[in-house]
C-alpha cells in the first residue's frame, strides 16, 4: 500500500526538473514557428525554402548534437554518486568534443543541399535552401557548445534558467527576423536568408547566456572545469553517445526524407507538410524534455545504486509521457483546421495541412511514448539496442512502405501513415525493453 507514495514524490521531482526544460524546448521550437509564419507571409515558395533549409541545417547538425547526449548518463550518474572529479571531467572533455564536431558538421550542412541539387532536385528549392543552411551554419559552433553546457547543468538539476534564456532568445529572434527580412538601419532586405542569419545569432546568444550561468552562478563557481582532455571519459561518452546520435539521426533522417519526398509533389504540398511537421515537432519536443528529465532522474539513482529509485523514476517519466501523448494528440485532432489557417492563408495548403495534422494526432501517441522511453533507457546507459529499434522501425518498415504507396497511388499522405506505423513499432519495442530492464534491475541491481 506504500508504493503510490514514492511514485507521487518522484512525479514532483520529475516535474520540477522537466517543466523548465519543456519551456526551453518549446521556446526553441517557437522560434521555428515564427520563422515559418514569417516565411508564409512572403509566399508559399519562401515557406517551402525555409522548411527545406531548416531540414538541411538540422540534418547536418543532428548527429553531432545528439552524440553529445552521451554526456548525460555519465554526468548524471557521477552527480548521483557524488563524484565531482568525474563530472568536471565530462564538462572539460565535452568542450573539446564539441569543437571537434564543428568542421564535419558544417561541411554536412553546406554539402547536403548541393548533393540534392546534383541529384536533380528542384533547382530553385535546393539552391535557396542551401543558402539558408549555409548561413544558419554560422551558429553551429555555438549550438554544439551550448549542448555541452546545458547537459551539464541539467544533470545537476539546474534547469530553471533555461526558461528565461529561451524567453530572451525568442525576443532576440523576432527582432532580428524583422530587421534582416525587411531591412532597415543600414541593411538591405534579405528575405528568407535573413531568417537563417537570425537563427545563427540566436545560437550565439544562447551560448553567451549558458556560459554566464556556468561561470558566474553561485552553485557552479566551485565546479569550474579547465580545458583538459580525459581519454577515458571521452571513450565512455562516445560509446554511449554515438548510438544516441545514430538513433536521433535516423529518426531525424526519416522525417527529413519525408520532407524531401513531399517536395516531389510540388511546393504547395511541401508548404502544407512544413506546417504540419512544425506543429508535430512542437508537441514532440515536450516529450523529449520529459525524457531528458527522466534520463537524469534514472541516472542519478543508478549513481546512488538505488534500484527502486531508478525503477520509480522510469515509471514516473513514462506516465507523464503517456499523459502528454494523449493530450497533444487530442489538441491536434480537435483544432487541426484553425491551427492550419493560422499558419497559412492559402486554401490548398490549409486542406492538405488539415489532413496531415489529423494523421499527426495519431502518431503523436506513439512518438511521445518512444521519446520518453529512450530517455529512461539512456539514464541506464542503454543506447545501442534502442538505436537498432529505430533502424528496423523507420528504415526497414515504415519509410519503404509509405514511399511505395505514396508514389504508386499519388497519395503523399501515405508517407505520414508510414511514419505512424514505424512509431508504433518503435514505441512498443521500447516499452518491452523497459519491462526487461525492470526485471533485470530487481534481479541483478543497477549496472556498474
Amino acid at each position: 500500500m506504500t508504493a503510490p507514495k514514492p511514485l507521487r514524490g518522484e512525479l514532483r521531482h520529475l516535474l520540477v526538473l522537466a517543466l523548465p526544460l519543456v519551456a526551453a524546448r518549446v521556446g526553441h521550437n517557437l522560434m521555428g514557428v515564427v520563422d515559418t509564419i514569417m516565411a508564409g507571409r512572403i509566399d508559399e515558395t519562401a515557406q517551402a525554402i525555409v522548411g527545406l533549409g531548416t531540414t538541411f541545417y538540422f540534418g547536418g547538425l543532428i548527429l553531432a548534437i545528439t552524440t553529445l547526449l552521451g554526456l548525460d548518463p555519465v554526468t548524471s550518474q557521477a552527480v548521483g554518486g557524488n563524484r565531482p572529479e568525474t563530472y568536471r571531467a565530462t564538462l572539460a572533455t565535452g568542450r573539446w568534443l564539441a569543437l571537434a564536431f564543428c568542421l564535419p558538421t558544417i561541411a554536412l550542412q553546406i554539402g547536403i543541399p548541393w548533393a540534392f541539387l546534383a541529384g536533380g532536385y528542384d533547382p530553385l528549392l535546393a539552391r535557396e535552401a542551401g543558402f539558408y543552411s549555409a548561413a544558419a551554419a554560422v551558429g553551429t559552433p555555438a549550438a554544439l557548445m551550448y549542448q555541452v553546457v546545458s547537459v551539464y547543468l541539467t544533470a545537476h538539476g539546474f534547469t530553471r534558467p533555461f526558461f528565461w534564456i529561451m524567453l530572451a532568445s525568442n525576443g532576440v529572434n523576432i527582432v532580428f527576423n524583422l530587421w534582416f527580412v525587411h531591412g532597415g538601419w543600414g541593411l538591405a532586405p534579405m528575405g528568407t536568408l535573413g531568417l537563417a542569419w537570425s537563427t545563427a545569432c540566436g545560437a550565439w546568444f544562447q551560448l553567451a547566456c549558458g556560459l554566464w550561468l556556468l561561470r558566474d552562478t553561485g552553485p557552479f563557481r566551485a565546479l569550474r572545469a579547465r580545458w583538459s582532455w580525459h581519454p577515458e571519459v571521452a571513450r565512455r561518452v562516445l560509446r554511449l553517445g554515438i548510438p544516441v546520435g545514430i538513433q536521433f539521426s535516423l529518426e531525424m533522417g526519416a522525417f527529413s526524407l519525408v520532407t524531401v519526398l513531399m517536395g516531389a509533389f510540388g511546393a504547395a504540398v511541401l508548404a502544407a507538410h512544413q506546417v504540419a511537421i512544425n506543429l508535430a515537432a512542437m508537441m514532440f519536443v515536450v516529450a523529449i524534455a520529459i525524457g531528458n528529465a527522466g534520463s537524469v532522474r534514472v541516472g542519478q539513482s543508478v549513481g546512488r545504486r538505488d534500484v527502486e529509485g531508478a525503477i520509480v523514476a522510469g515509471r514516473a517519466a513514462l506516465a507523464v509521457g503517456v499523459a502528454w501523448a494523449v493530450l497533444s494528440a487530442t489538441v491536434l485532432l480537435v483544432f487541426r483546421e484553425p491551427i492550419a489557417r493560422f499558419y497559412t492563408p492559402t486554401a490548398t495548403d490549409v486542406s492538405v495541412a488539415v489532413s496531415l495534422l489529423g494523421i499527426a494526432a495519431w502518431f503523436q501517441l506513439a512518438d511521445s511514448t518512444q521519446a520518453v522511453g529512450f530517455g529512461v533507457l539512456r539514464g541506464l546507459g542503454d543506447t545501442r539496442v534502442p538505436a537498432a529499434f529505430n533502424i528496423l522501425g523507420y528504415w526497414v518498415f515504415g519509410i519503404p512502405i509509405g514511399a511505395y504507396v505514396a508514389f504508386r497511388y499519388e497519395a503523399p499522405t501515405a508517407l505520414w501513415w508510414g511514419l505512424t506505423a514505424a512509431l508504433v513499432l518503435v514505441a512498443g519495442a521500447i516499452l518491452w525493453r523497459w519491462a526487461r530492464w525492470r526485471i533485470r534491475l530487481r534481479a541483478e541491481g543497477v549496472p556498474c
